[in-house]
């Protein structure tokens, strides 16, 4: 990293510290050199190992900022990240096979990826994978789990933009609710915060 950096503390909270000056703007951010400054810095860290690294600069090939946007490099920083159990990096390499952007879209990779990060408690991912199992992509459709899964991410903080367990219900039994409530409290106690 940058002399102007290595009294920060480590990676991490340059990381932070650069995506505040990424979407904050002001002097800090044009002294480091804007987005492309940010790009480089995070680079450093990314190739040192730091998976929130790997992550952003995966993210700002996504976008496109501070970078050419390039989906082959946000797909390769999202998997160096999400191969390293990075939950937020596994939702967005998710993301990227079920929209087949950097990748071959694959629904069954998706699954896998965001599954993955679901089960390490990432509310976008159990989202994610609620959505899969109420169009049945990647999954046999499955009303129950595509309930229980939102659940799961509503008690994590995620509001649902698309499908909502309140849309899913309105396909649902009684008693297909009622087990899909009973799995969502089953996870939760098994993966308390």
């Amino acid at each position: 990293m940058g002399k102007h950096l290595k009294t920060v503390g480590g990676y991490l909270a340059v990381v932070v510290a650069f995506l505040g000056l990424l979407y904050g703007g002001g002097a800090l951010y044009d002294r480091y050199g804007g987005t492309a400054g940010v790009a480089r810095e995070l680079v450093e860290a990314a190739e040192q190992g730091d998976l929130e690294a790997q992550n952003k600069l995966g993210l700002i090939y996504v976008q496109g900022k501070g970078v050419v946007r390039d989906y082959e490099k946000a797909v390769k920083w999202f998997r160096r990240a999400a191969e390293s159990d990075y939950a937020p990096a596994q939702m967005n390499l998710g993301q990227m096979y079920l929209l087949g952007t950097g990748v071959a879209q694959s629904d069954a990779l998706a699954v896998d990826w965001n599954r993955r990060a679901a089960e390490q408690g990432n509310a976008g991912g159990q989202y994610n994978l609620g959505v899969a199992y109420a169009r049945g992509k990647g999954v046999p459709q499955d009303w129950v789990q595509a309930h229980a899964w939102f659940s799961i991410s509503a008690t994590n903080g995620k509001k649902g933009k698309g499908f909502t367990r309140y849309e899913v219900e309105r396909k649902m039994t009684a008693r297909q609710i009622a087990k899909a409530q009973e799995m969502a409290r089953e996870w939760k106690r098994k993966h308390p915060k």
